[in-house]
């Protein structure tokens, strides 16, 4: 769904990313799979989402 950002006919996105005792936001103007491939890297660990098809 996204947000509407300020003087923009634009949506954005805010990702939650959890670790341990660790909290991170990331802001996009995107929602595909390369956002959450840039943030985490070659990190493991699970992730969850919801049922958008550009996370495939």
């Amino acid at each position: 769904m996204g947000i509407k950002m300020q003087s923009s006919t634009k949506r954005a996105f805010i990702w939650t990313f959890l670790a341990d005792q660790l909290v991170g936001y990331f802001f996009s103007t995107g929602r595909s799979g390369e956002v959450p491939a840039r943030v985490l890297g070659d990190s493991t660990g699970e992730l969850v989402v919801d049922l958008y098809t550009g996370y495939n």
